[in-house]
C-alpha cells in the first residue's frame, strides 16, 4: 500500500488527510478494517467495552428500551465487529421490528450473521430499510471516520497532507481551501494560533445522513472525545494516534494500512452539528451512563450471587460471578473505559 500511496502523491501531489486515512483503514484488499481478522478482541489490535464485559451490551440494551416509543422500531448497530455487543444487547432486549449491522468489513459481517440469529447485516447506513423510528448504537466508531488536519494560523487556516519529503511519507502544510476554511471558521473557532486539531468534516457529515434517514432516531455513540480547547493542549503526536497488537505510538505514516488510526472526537463539533439539524444532545461519561442504568445495581447482586455460591460450596459460580463484577467495574473506571464520552442524540422530523 506505501508504495501506491507514493506513486498516487507523485502524480497528483499531496494527499489529503482524510483521503489518506480512508485509504489506510478502508481499502478493500489492503485496508486495516476492511480487509483480514476482526480486530477488536483480546486477541486483536484492540478492546473495546463489549470485549471487556457483556454487560456492556446488557445495560445499553436499557437505555434502548427507555427511549424507543414503538414496537415498530428498528436497531442498528455501527461497527458491530464481532457482535461482542450485539448479543448480550439482544439477550436483555431481544423484541425488535428488525436488527441490523453496518460493518465495512466483510468478515466481520459474517462472523456476526453466524453468531446473532435472525440480524442482517450490510455495508453502509444507506443500506439499511427506511424506519419510522430507530435506535442506533455505535461504539468507538466516529474516531475512525477519515478526518482532515489543519491548523490556524495568523494568516488564516492550513491544512497539513500528506506528502513526501525525502523519498518518505510526510505531511506537508498547504493553504486551506475555501470550503475547508468556511467549515473550520463555524466548528473550530474556540481554536487558538498555532495548534493542530482534526476537522472532522465526514464525522459531522455522518451524523447529519443517520439523522435524516429516520424521521425518528435515538443514536448513542460512545467514544474517547473531549472539547476544542482540551484537544489543543494536546502535543501534536497526540493529535492522531495508532494501535496495533494493543499498542499506540506508532506514527500513522509508518505503515499505512497495517495499524488503527485514530482521533478523538470533538464535543464541540458534535454539538454544532446536532443543534443545527435541530436534534437534541446530552453528554456524560460511560461510568455515570452505566450507573444511571443500573450498573451499581449489578454489582451488588453479582456480589451476592458470589457469596452464595461460596456459601454451596460451588467454587466455579463464586468466581465468575466475582469474575463479572471486576470486569463490569472496569467499565467504570475513571481514567480508563469509565471516562469515555456518550453522546445521546435525539431527533424528530
Amino acid at each position: 500500500m506505501k508504495q501506491r500511496i507514493l506513486d498516487h502523491i507523485a502524480g497528483h501531489g499531496p494527499m489529503r488527510f482524510d483521503e489518506y486515512m480512508d485509504v489506510c483503514l478502508y481499502d478493500p484488499e489492503d485496508g486495516f478494517f476492511s480487509a483480514g481478522a476482526v480486530r477488536p478482541g483480546t486477541g486483536g489490535d484492540f478492546v473495546t467495552s463489549p470485549e471487556v464485559s457483556p454487560w456492556f451490551g446488557r445495560i445499553l440494551a436499557r437505555w434502548a428500551r427507555a427511549v424507543r416509543s414503538s414496537d415498530d422500531a428498528i436497531l442498528v448497530e455501527v461497527g458491530a465487529g464481532s457482535g461482542s455487543l450485539l448479543a448480550p444487547f439482544l439477550d436483555e432486549e431481544p423484541t425488535w421490528s428488525s436488527v441490523w449491522v453496518v460493518e465495512l468489513s466483510s468478515e466481520a459481517r459474517s462472523t456476526i450473521v453466524g453468531r446473532v440469529p435472525g440480524v442482517k447485516a450490510v455495508a453502509s447506513v444507506e443500506a439499511v430499510p427506511l424506519s419510522a423510528e430507530a435506535v442506533i448504537v455505535a461504539n468507538e466508531v466516529l474516531d475512525n471516520l477519515p478526518t482532515r488536519l489543519v491548523e490556524r494560523t495568523d494568516g488564516g487556516w492550513v491544512e497539513q497532507r500528506v506528502g513526501v519529503v525525502e523519498a518518505e511519507l510526510s505531511l506537508v502544510r498547504q493553504p486551506a481551501d475555501e470550503d475547508l476554511g468556511h467549515w473550520c471558521d463555524r466548528h473550530l473557532s474556540r481554536a487558538p494560533t498555532g495548534v493542530v486539531l482534526a476537522a472532522q468534516t465526514a464525522m459531522g457529515e455522518w451524523i447529519v445522513d443517520v439523522l435524516t434517514r429516520f424521521p425518528t432516531a435515538h443514536l448513542c455513540v460512545i467514544d474517547y472525545a473531549a472539547d476544542t480547547q482540551t484537544l489543543a493542549q494536546r502535543r501534536r503526536s497526540d493529535i492522531v494516534r495508532t494501535y496495533h497488537r494493543q499498542r499506540s505510538g506508532e506514527d500513522a505514516l509508518e505503515r499505512p494500512g497495517k495499524t488503527d488510526i485514530t482521533v478523538d472526537v470533538n464535543i464541540d463539533v458534535v454539538r454544532t452539528v446536532v443543534e443545527a439539524f435541530g436534534g437534541r444532545l446530552t453528554t456524560l461519561d460511560q461510568r455515570s451512563f452505566l450507573t444511571g442504568l443500573g450498573a451499581d445495581e449489578v454489582l451488588t447482586d453479582l456480589a451476592g450471587r458470589s457469596r452464595e455460591a461460596a456459601q454451596a460450596g460451588d467454587v466455579m459460580g463464586q468466581l465468575r460471578f466475582r469474575s463479572e463484577g471486576v470486569d463490569l467495574r472496569a467499565l467504570l473506571e475513571v481514567p480508563g473505559f469509565g471516562a469515555f464520552t456518550v453522546f445521546l442524540i435525539e431527533s424528530s422530523h
